[in-house]
C-alpha cells in the first residue's frame, strides 16, 4: 500500500521502524515516484531512478490515448495482504469494489497514527517547518499494488480526480449536483460563527437539537472544545 504526503520530504530514502503503543509497523519513505495514469483506476508506479521503469516508458510510447506522467510527492510505503475478492474490486467495477474501497480506507485510517510520528520525527530530525500532521482528508487517497508496477488508485472523496464539477441524472440529461446556493452562503455569512455551526450541524439528518451551550454529540470532542472558545 503507497500513500502519497502532500508535501515532500528532505531525506534520503529509507525504512523505519515506527512504533505507536507498542504496535510497531515499517514504513518506508519513498521520494523518488512517478505515476503514469490513463485517466482509468488502475495506474503505473516506478521509481525514476531506476532501470524498471523503462517498461512503463514503453507503454506509454506505445499507448494510442494521452497518459499523465506525474512526479509524486513523498510516498509511505506499507506492507499488506488483500483477499481475492478486493483485488477483483480494485482491478474492475464489479459488486466487489465498493467493499475494496471501504476496506482500503479502513486501512489508511488504521495507519494515520504511524503516518503522523514518522512525521513529527522528520520534523524534529530535520528542523523542518513545512510538513504537519495529516488525516486521511489530508492525504485523499492511497494506492494498492496489484502486480509489478500496476497499482489501483483508489480516491476518498468522490470526485477529487474529476476535472468536472459532479453532475447527476434527471432522465432526459444530467445538471450539476449542488448543496447549497448562493443566498443561504450569504444567510450564513451574516449569522455570527458559532450560531452557524449549531444551524449547519443540528440540519444533519437524525441530528438531535443542541443545547445553547453545547454542540452535537457525535462532533468530535477536540472539535466541540474549540467550538465552545470562539
Amino acid at each position: 500500500m503507497l500513500v502519497e504526503l502532500p508535501f515532500r520530504l528532505l531525506c534520503e530514502d529509507a525504512t523505519y521502524e515506527v512504533t505507536v503503543e507498542n504496535c510497531t509497523i515499517p514504513i518506508q519513505v519513498l521520494g523518488n515516484l512517478v505515476e503514469m495514469d490513463a485517466g482509468g483506476a488502475v495506474v503505473t508506479i516506478d521509481d525514476g531512478t531506476k532501470a524498471a521503469s523503462n517498461a512503463s516508458w514503453a507503454i506509454v510510447q506505445e499507448s494510442g490515448v494521452s497518459i499523465e506522467v506525474r512526479a509524486m510527492r513523498t510516498v509511505f510505503a506499507f506492507a499488506t495482504t488483500a483477499t481475492p475478492g478486493t483485488l477483483r474490486g480494485l482491478r474492475s467495477r464489479c459488486r466487489e469494489t465498493l467493499n475494496a474501497h471501504r476496506f482500503a480506507g479502513a486501512l489508511l485510517d488504521g495507519h494515520i497514527e504511524h503516518i503522523n510520528r514518522l512525521i513529527n520525527c522528520y520534523r524534529v530530525a530535520g528542523a523542518d517547518p513545512f510538513p504537519f500532521e495529516v488525516t486521511a482528508w489530508d492525504l485523499q487517497g492511497l494506492y494498492v499494488q496489484l502486480e509489478g508496477a500496476w497499482h489501483a488508485k483508489i480516491s476518498l472523496i468522490p470526485y477529487v480526480g474529476h476535472n468536472e464539477n459532479p453532475v447527476e441524472s434527471t432522465g432526459q440529461g444530467t445538471k450539476p449536483i449542488l448543496f447549497t446556493t448562493p443566498d443561504e452562503i450569504r444567510k450564513t455569512l451574516a449569522e455570527p460563527l458559532r450560531k452557524s455551526l449549531s444551524i449547519c450541524l443540528t440540519s444533519r439528518p437524525g441530528a438531535q437539537p443542541s443545547k445553547p451551550a453545547g454542540t452535537p454529540s457525535w462532533l468530535p470532542g477536540l472539535l466541540r472544545e474549540m467550538i465552545a472558545g470562539i
